[in-house]
Order: structure tokens, then C-alpha cells, then sequence
């Protein structure tokens, strides 16, 4: 009985929470669900999902395909630390954040882009990473993170961008965890006076990122508030919650770029319990 419980537990999926409690009421990620993050470059899809990682204490695996695990691992720190990201660079080396280096070990990087492409026993390298996550930590992951998705992709055509979605729902199923795909938007409105990051997101503009197959699709971007910006969380797509393709249902939260911190809820189109 209780290993049939068990397994109804695992198919029912464990809730992934994020530290931000209304994010909580927001989306409902759980493990074995492939997740989309829709945003332009520079929208804070990576810091969105670091801080998310770190701040709740998920274990992860994170994919950085795009950006040199140095920086990584900076933005990681300056998250921990409330630093600079700029100054953790500079002093990184110094020993000056070595009292971190145990909490970094429960959050791994992963730079090998063809991360997706199956062997001959259908199994992937990240299905390696889970498997040797789980023999070090004795249990396996909770996120996993493709940073981002065309990367993984053979080209940015929308058939390929389909297949490695596919892939990176497969591989939610296989493990029993969120696979979270992060991709880049193009911005059609945007010119040379705007902010690409600033611009609206909408479910179409995912153009065969798993917009059709994922869970959830989150939108994001970087709108005015006052006189600085905050992180636009828009519910684009959901299997279980109240989600709005135009982007019109979203969430707001503190932005601080400097410290690569994504800090508390601010205000937002969806009423929470709070």
C-alpha cells in the first residue's frame, strides 16, 4: 500500500513552490511538468529561475548554454550574498565567498547544449546528470532548467524549437521533474528608441517553443514602475489555473539587475489571498 501510494504521489506530482508566496496562488508548477518562460533577451528569464532555485532551496540542475558558468555562478553569490554581481566578480577568486560553497552544491550547472540528444538507449546526458544528482544527494532533483531552449535545437526553426520542447517534456515525465525551457522573443515592436525587454509578451510570440504542449507558459518583461522597473510575470497558459494568452493576467516584483535579485511582489492584475 504504501509504495502504491507512493507512485500515485509521483503521478499526481509534488508541488515545485517558488519563494514568492502570491507566485504560489499565481501557477501551479509541479514535478513532471515541462514549463515555457517566454521573454527577450534581457527580460531576466535566467535571474527569474536562479533566485527561484535559491531563495526556495529547490535542488536544481541548471542548463546555462548561453552564458559562461563564471557568470553563473556570480549571479549565484551576488543572490546569496545581496552583493553587486560586479563586485563578486572582482573578489570571487579571494576567498571572500567561500562560506557559500555549500549552498551552492545542491545547484548544478550544465553547459553541453546537446544536453536533449538521446543515445542509442534512448537516454540523454541530462538523464545522466539526474542520475548522478540523485546517487550524490541521494535524492533527485526537484527543477531543471534549459537556459534556453534553442540552444538545445538543431536550428531556430519553429519545427526544431518543437522538438527539443518535446525532448525537454519527455524528459519532466522520466524524471519526475519541472523542466523549466527558457526562450528568446523576437520583438517585432520593437525600435531603436525602445526596450525589447520592456515590450509586452504574448502567448503567440513563443512560435513553437512548447506553447502547445507545456503545462505552463510564463511571459516575461520589464515594464515602468515609477521611476525605475520591475519583473512582469504574465500567467500566458495553464492546465490547472486561470491564465490569459494576451498577457493582461500578471504579477509585478522588485527588480534589482545590480544583484541580480528578483525581491518581493509589488502589485499585479491577479487578486492573491494576501
Amino acid at each position: 500500500m504504501r509504495a502504491l501510494s507512493r507512485t500515485l504521489h509521483e503521478v499526481a506530482g509534488e508541488m515545485v513552490e517558488s519563494p514568492w508566496s502570491q507566485l504560489n496562488e499565481f501557477v501551479d508548477v509541479r514535478r513532471g511538468d515541462a514549463i515555457t518562460v517566454l521573454g527577450a533577451p534581457m527580460s531576466n528569464k535566467s535571474n527569474l529561475l536562479l533566485n527561484w532555485a535559491i531563495k526556495a532551496k529547490v535542488p536544481t540542475i541548471y542548463g546555462n548554454f548561453d552564458t559562461p558558468q563564471i557568470d553563473m555562478t556570480a549571479r549565484s553569490l551576488s543572490i546569496m550574498s545581496g552583493h553587486r554581481t560586479s563586485e563578486v566578480m572582482a573578489s570571487m577568486g579571494e576567498g571572500a565567498y567561500d562560506k557559500y560553497a555549500d549552498s551552492l552544491l545542491s545547484l548544478w550547472f550544465a553547459d553541453e547544449a546537446d544536453c536533449l540528444t538521446p543515445d542509442e538507449d534512448g537516454l540523454t546526458l541530462m538523464d545522466e546528470l539526474v542520475f548522478s544528482y540523485e546517487e550524490f544527494w541521494g535524492e533527485g532533483p526537484q527543477m531543471i532548467v534549459l537556459d534556453n531552449l534553442s540552444d538545445t535545437a538543431r536550428d531556430v526553426h519553429h519545427v526544431d524549437l518543437q522538438k527539443s520542447f518535446k525532448a525537454a517534456r519527455n524528459l519532466a515525465r522520466r524524471t519526475n521533474t519541472a523542466v523549466f525551457a527558457l526562450h528568446h522573443v523576437k520583438r517585432p515592436g520593437a525600435d531603436e528608441k525602445s526596450e525589447p525587454s520592456s515590450i509586452p509578451i504574448r502567448l503567440n510570440d513563443g512560435v513553437g517553443a512548447g506553447e502547445r504542449d507545456a503545462a505552463t507558459v510564463l511571459g516575461l518583461w520589464k515594464p515602468k514602475y515609477g521611476d525605475s522597473r520591475v519583473l512582469r510575470v504574465a500567467h500566458l497558459k495553464s492546465k490547472r489555473k486561470q491564465a490569459e494568452s494576451s498577457g493582461s493576467l500578471y504579477m509585478d516584483f522588485e527588480l534589482d539587475q545590480t544583484r541580480s535579485s528578483v525581491g518581493a511582489y509589488v502589485d499585479g492584475s491577479f487578486t492573491t489571498a494576501d
